[in-house]
């Protein structure tokens, strides 16, 4: 059998950030969403806009801006809803 050339075994797939701008997208808009239910919206958010550093840091630019646009409208809206909701359940008293 004669020798035939050896080729390099496959590199594996690079992601570029993709992931994590996909990822920083879908929460992005998952938190904004649950931004009225301030413990469920904020998590997401914050979840979110760190994907979205991370995706813009490896070169993906528009899906990672969009996310970290709406990671940072959720935790606006999340805080807004926390001091609400703290401002609401404080000043009034009920009583029987």
């Amino acid at each position: 059998m004669p020798d035939q050339p050896t080729q390099p075994p496959p590199s594996p797939p690079t992601d570029n950030g993709r992931t994590f701008a996909s990822g920083s997208l879908a929460l992005g808009f998952l938190g904004l969403l649950c931004s009225c239910i301030p413990i469920g919206g904020f998590p997401l958010s914050l979840i979110a806009l760190v994907f979205g550093i991370i995706a813009k840091a490896r070169g993906q630019n528009g899906i990672a801006t969009t996310g970290i646009i709406l990671a940072i409208l959720g935790l606006i809206f999340s805080i807004m809803a926390m001091f609400s909701t703290t401002h609401i359940t404080t000043s009034y008293s009920f009583s029987i």
